[in-house]
C-alpha cells in the first residue's frame, strides 16, 4: 500500500514537472517527500494535508503581514532611527512572533488529534530535510 501511494505521488510529481509552474512542482515534490518520510498511511494523509496546508497558508500570511508592516520602517536610515521608532518596530516584531508561536501551537494540537506524537515530532526535521534536498536539486540544476 505504501509503495503504491509513493509511486502514485511520484507519478503526480513527474506530471507536475511537465505541466505546472515551479511552485506547483515544488509543492508536489514536498507532498511526496513528506508523505514518504513521515510514512503516512492513506488515512493519515487524508487528515494531515488539510491541516498542514491551512497552517502553511496562515504562516505565509502572517509572515507577509510582518514583512509589510516592518518593511516600510526598514526603509528608514537605521543610523537615523529614533528610540521611539525602534521600540515600536521591536514591539511589532515581538507581537508577530507571538502570533506565529500561537499558530504553531494550534497546528501541533490539531496534528496530535490525527497523527501519532512521533510523526508530529518528526515533521520539523523532515521539512528541513526537504529544504536541503530542494537546495541540492537547484544547485545541481544550475551546474
Amino acid at each position: 500500500m505504501k509503495q503504491i501511494l509513493f509511486l502514485l505521488l511520484t507519478m503526480l510529481t513527474c506530471i507536475a514537472f511537465g505541466q505546472e509552474d515551479k511552485r506547483s512542482q515544488i509543492k508536489a515534490m514536498k507532498t511526496a517527500y513528506l508523505t514518504e518520510e513521515l510514512d503516512l498511511s492513506s488515512e493519515e494523509a487524508e487528515k494531515f494535508w488539510p491541516i498542514y496546508n491551512t497552517y502553511r497558508k496562515n504562516l505565509w500570511q502572517l509572515n507577509h503581514e510582518k514583512y509589510l508592516t516592518l518593511h516600510d520602517n526598514y526603509r528608514l536610515d537605521l543610523n537615523e532611527i529614533s528610540n521611539r521608532q525602534a521600540i515600536e518596530m521591536l514591539g511589532i516584531a515581538k507581537q508577530k512572533e507571538k502570533e506565529e508561536m500561537q499558530l504553531r501551537e494550534t497546528f501541533q494540537s490539531d496534528l496530535l488529534k490525527v497523527l501519532p506524537a512521533r510523526k508530529v515530532f518528526m515533521l520539523r526535521k523532515v521539512e528541513e530535510g526537504f529544504k536541503r534536498k530542494l537546495l541540492q536539486w537547484y544547485s545541481q540544476k544550475q551546474e
